[in-house]
């Protein structure tokens, strides 16, 4: 309970910063929603751990499990998935919030039908949660891995994609103390309640770290932001410029010859001050400043965000130290930084054909292997609480323990341990020393996928033939983490990959 308590404390912490990053910036016109959907997860996921609490606490005074707050867990966990899918769903915008009001009818049967109307116990509540928060999991999985992961970019789909296992980590912790948890594992339960909490203290504290990191929610969508880019040289003159938005949108020359103007002058009071200007606010418009030894960036866009320092940082570096043997005494000449284009697409992870304004499209071999990994996911999810429902009505054992459980225990975890170091002995070697087809390494991850569906299938058939649901949820468990992994990794590998090819 001690454990527990914590959690609540670190989660109503998160709420608090991220309430208090909404008030922050209602008045800078940005939407504020998704900021208050975010806060929300944090509140629900410390409700969910405090009705945890008085329930166990119930449990040891009265000696039985209390309805009113097992309901309140059971509603506070739907609408923590209902924050959650909200917010993916806020930034795709395309949905009409059809997966959030599916998660409210689920919240509104189980809650109020189910308890207020029809007096179920807590037997039947948790068999009715058992069914449905699968469901709710896989959708949440789906939403995240589609609009925060595919959609993102960069050290952002970085920060995403471990969110991402975190938060997977941190539903398995969640289960670990249930029911189901304890009927896998055959832990005491004062051990798994230990290991659970434990795991959920560090998922969480993960999660909102990396929430928390993001100054503003439309940094998740920063290359709709960028506009133009300048390296402007000591004297004001202008190296090289890139335009980030759609050919048809550029601004007219002229315009471009009077901001550079503009530019010229604002450098020369700024190299004669002592104090480097890092943002100039132009209503809409923001310039953000980097400096180096011999040159300035000025990358003009419509928010001012983290992300864009750190790259422009980047990208002074590169830029001084391609050019480190011209830049001291250039003689003038501006075709000698015409390779700085790739530099800048390198930098901000553009391909060439960016300028048409297809940054943030997802290409059709990620469309295609994700929506078969997500296909195939129904497989193990669907394996796995058959084995739950299974061992609820006592399934009995088809074959007796003999030689063949320990070769198929064995056998299931040698390759589910294989299948990481393949990917990373085999695979990322040749993607990194050989120009490897896209299709040809689609084919590869999608196999490894399979391979990983065959670990949990084979934890499945343990439990059908011995009944044995330690070493059954054991492999389900280890497979499914590697399913998810190579998952997230595939993605990852395919879109570096197709960024290679040429066009």
């Amino acid at each position: 309970m001690g454990l527990g308590f914590i959690i609540i404390a670190v989660y109503s912490y998160f709420f608090l910063v991220i309430l208090n990053r909404a008030r922050s910036v209602r008045h800078q016109g940005v939407d504020i929603s998704p900021f208050l959907a975010q806060a929300m997860i944090f509140f629900f996921a410390a409700l969910i751990m405090l009705f945890s609490i008085y329930n166990e606490a119930h449990i040891l005074i009265e000696g039985s499990e209390s309805i009113g707050f097992y309901t309140g867990r059971a509603i506070s966990g739907y609408l923590f998935f209902i924050s959650f899918i909200f917010v993916t769903e806020k930034i795709l915008k395309r949905t009409h919030y059809v997966l959030t009001i599916f998660c409210l009818i689920m919240s509104f049967i189980g809650g109020f039908i189910f308890c207020l109307i029809m007096g179920y116990t807590v037997e039947q509540l948790r068999l009715y949660t058992t069914i449905t928060v699968p469901i709710l999991s896989l959708i949440l999985v789906a939403t995240y891995l589609i609009i925060l992961v595919l959609k993102t970019k960069g050290n952002v789909r970085g920060k995403m994609e471990l969110a991402l296992l975190a938060l997977i980590l941190g539903l398995l912790f969640f289960s670990l103390d249930t029911i189901a948890g304890t009927t896998f594992f055959l832990i005491p339960k004062e051990i798994t309640a230990l290991i659970s909490r434990g795991g959920i203290l560090l998922s969480g504290l993960f999660i909102g770290y990396i929430f928390v990191s993001f100054e503003s929610f439309v940094e998740l969508d920063w290359p709709k932001n960028l506009n133009h880019l300048f390296i402007i040289a000591r004297n004001g003159v202008n190296l090289f410029d890139y335009s980030f938005v759609h050919a048809e949108n550029e601004p007219d020359p002229d315009i471009i010859t009077a901001s550079l103007s503009g530019i010229k002058e604002l450098m020369a009071s700024i190299i004669r001050s002592k104090n480097f200007v890092r943002v100039v606010d132009h209503q809409d418009l923001k310039l953000i400043f980097a400096y180096g030894e011999y040159a300035t960036l000025v990358l003009i866009a419509t928010e001012n965000l983290h992300i864009y320092h750190q790259k422009l940082a980047h990208l002074m570096q590169l830029f001084e130290d391609s050019f480190q043997n011209t830049l001291p005494n250039w003689d003038g000449k501006l075709d000698i930084f015409l390779p700085t284009k790739q530099l800048i697409q390198q930098v901000f992870e553009l391909k060439v054909d960016l300028k048409s304004g297809h940054g943030l499209t997802i290409s059709p071999p990620i469309k295609r292997f994700s929506i078969i990994a997500l296909l195939l996911l129904v497989v193990p999810v669907t394996l796995g609480f058959s084995v739950y429902f299974l061992n609820g009505i006592s399934w009995q054992p088809l074959l007796s323990e003999n030689w063949l459980l320990p070769t198929l225990s064995i056998s299931a975890i040698t390759l589910a341990v294989f299948l990481p170091l393949y990917l990373k002995f085999v695979l990322l070697h040749q993607v990194n020393y050989t120009p490897l087809k896209v299709i040809a390494l689609t084919h590869k991850m999608f196999s490894l996928l399979l391979l990983c569906t065959c670990v949990t299938v084979l934890g499945f058939v343990i439990y059908i033939l011995f009944s044995q649901v330690f070493w059954a949820t054991l492999i389900w468990t280890i497979g499914l983490v590697d399913y998810f992994t190579l998952m997230l990794v595939g993605i990852s590998l395919i879109e570096r990959v197709d960024q290679m090819r040429e066009p």
